[in-house]
């Protein structure tokens, strides 16, 4: 099996200055305050997609692939409740228990929901505020949350995530004000003060190596390396769309990208000394969960995910870092 490649950035990263703890922007705060989840357009036109519990996890798969979803609510209709949720990320720990009982990959969507552990069942309210709601996120560590009528937490009308406050926010980035002009640096983005570790793969490790990564250190991506250290990809349980088949886990990460992922998002970086401003729309403009953090040469020195940016996004509205 692949043993990660752990880098450490070799520069102490220092906290957001006290200044702007003690400072929250007015106007994004009440931006977050008066809006409402259901306000928001991608919730108020969005279709909800629910997997059926009896579905089979090859179908389950090629629902959330055609409708370029991560996760979908799972529903029992002999129960007539929502029992839990099913992701991709779910998806990698499935993959791997059967590797090592040596079975194939059959079973339905009940026996995979949340099985990671990273995205529980945690409904909440249409008519929640969004500063409540990226507190929620914040707190409960999750990507996305059912969204459901006031006072009727078993009827799921659509998805809240993370990515649809991001492409929110990214159509009104002028209320961040001069705060968008600061830095990844001046932010500390991506990771905590002292020295951080990014969890790296080779290319030419296997795929099924790779996925043993994700699952052992509980995350959703590997930076993928060349044999210079230097940065080629991004690996992603998002990627598994592209071996719905699962018919060949042990070609190399490389030859993955190159023969089966063709069409996957490219690569998005940024330094350093990047406006957070242009992360933030970065992510909206390419649908992406993470942009990396590169050196001068071209090396991973860290990662900006979608719950750094949402935690960044607090901090300016309200002068509180909860992450």
């Amino acid at each position: 099996m692949s043993k990660a490649l752990v880098l450490e950035s070799r520069v102490r990263k220092g906290s957001v200055s006290k200044q702007l703890q003690d400072i929250p922007n007015h106007d994004l705060y009440k931006l977050l305050a008066e809006t409402l989840i259901k306000d928001v357009p991608t919730i108020k036109n969005q279709h909800l997609i629910k997997i059926q519990a009896s579905d089979m996890i090859k179908n389950v798969i090629q629902t959330l692939t055609k409708h370029d979803m991560l996760s979908a609510p799972v529903f029992d209709s002999h129960k007539k409740e929502f029992i839990g949720m099913v992701d991709l990320r779910d998806f990698v720990d499935f993959i791997m228990t059967l590797h090592m009982k040596g079975e194939s990959i059959i079973g339905t969507a009940d026996k995979m929901s949340d099985l990671s552990g990273t995205n529980p069942f945690i409904p909440i309210a249409d008519d929640t505020p969004i500063i409540e709601a990226l507190r929620e996120f914040n707190i409960k560590r999750v990507h996305r949350m059912p969204v459901t009528p006031p006072g009727d937490a078993g009827n799921v009308t659509a998805l809240l995530t993370e990515s649809s406050i991001v492409e929110w926010i990214a159509k009104n980035i002028e209320v961040l004000g001069p705060y968008g002009n600061m830095t990844v640096k001046q932010l500390n983005l991506g990771g905590i003060d002292g020295f951080h570790q990014v969890i790296c793969v080779k290319a030419y490790e296997s795929l099924l190596g790779a996925l043993s990564i994700i699952e052992k250190y509980n995350i959703h991506g590997l930076p993928v390396l060349d044999e210079h250290g230097k940065l080629i990809g991004n690996l992603s349980v998002s990627d598994l769309k592209y071996l719905a088949d699962l018919s060949n886990l042990n070609i190399t990460v490389k030859d993955f990208f190159e023969t089966y992922a063709t069409n996957r998002p490219h690569l998005i970086t940024c330094t350093a000394i990047t406006k957070f401003s242009e992360v933030l729309l970065k992510m909206a403009e390419h649908k992406v969960h993470r942009v990396h953090v590169i050196d001068t040469e071209g090396r991973p020195v860290d990662i900006i995910s979608m719950s750094n940016v949402l935690d960044i996004i607090l901090l300016f509205a309200t002068g509180t870092r909860r992450r």
